[in-house]
């Protein structure tokens, strides 16, 4: 299909990121790309765990009936759920494409639009979020390369920051790495009030 075909291009570099850039996609087009990826890749999760729960319902010698019910409930609930999340991380994903945008800005003296970067910045996201959703399907070393996976978004950003800015390789990097290590302080510091809350308050 071209439309994945497009979209594993751009995350092997088969298809450039200076190319995205030059092509200059709209952000309808950029929003349809973001909601398609987020859909197929929530319907796959969603299905190897209802799976999964019908597996281990019969092996508990749970009624078939109630079983599948169960899984229907359980289905239900994750395409309802599937959507809020789908609005907020396109959100997220606006919002931490625009905040590039800004800084990025101050690096430069011409005038850029905040539609065009954002449009180039979630399709970027997008050909990132179809990989790291697949790897999501295989237990334990699939969530760790899905991570892992999500640093190279970062690098593909860098690139698309400095074609599209035409800011140099350092401050294309300094534009990146500072979301990128405040996203970490704040993912630090909210496992540390987690860890608090769950293991330091037995000690005390």
């Amino acid at each position: 299909m071209p439309f994945f075909g497009n979209l594993f291009g751009v995350f092997t570099g088969s298809k450039p990121v200076e190319k995205i850039v030059f092509d200059r996609p709209s952000m309808k087009s950029a929003a349809i790309s973001y909601a398609a990826v987020f859909a197929i890749v929530s319907l796959l999760l969603i299905v190897e765990s209802a799976l999964f729960l019908l597996a281990s319902s019969i092996l508990s010698s749970v009624d078939a009936v109630q079983a599948i019910v169960s899984v229907l409930i359980f289905c239900a609930v994750a395409v309802i759920l599937a959507v809020v999340v789908l609005v907020f991380k396109f959100a997220f994903a606006y919002v931490w494409a625009s905040l590039h945008f800004f800084l990025a800005s101050f690096f430069s003296k011409r005038s850029y639009n905040l539609s065009d970067f954002n449009a180039i910045a979630i399709t970027l996201f997008s050909s990132v979020n179809i990989v790291s959703g697949l790897l999501l399907l295989i237990p334990v070393i699939g969530w760790i390369a899905a991570v892992a996976v999500q640093f190279y978004g970062a690098a593909l950003l860098r690139r698309a920051v400095r074609n599209y800015f035409g800011v140099s390789a350092d401050q294309a990097s300094i534009i990146v790495l500072v979301f990128l290590n405040l996203a970490m302080l704040v993912f630090v510091i909210i496992a540390a009030i987690a860890s608090f809350v769950l293991i330091g308050s037995k000690i005390l």
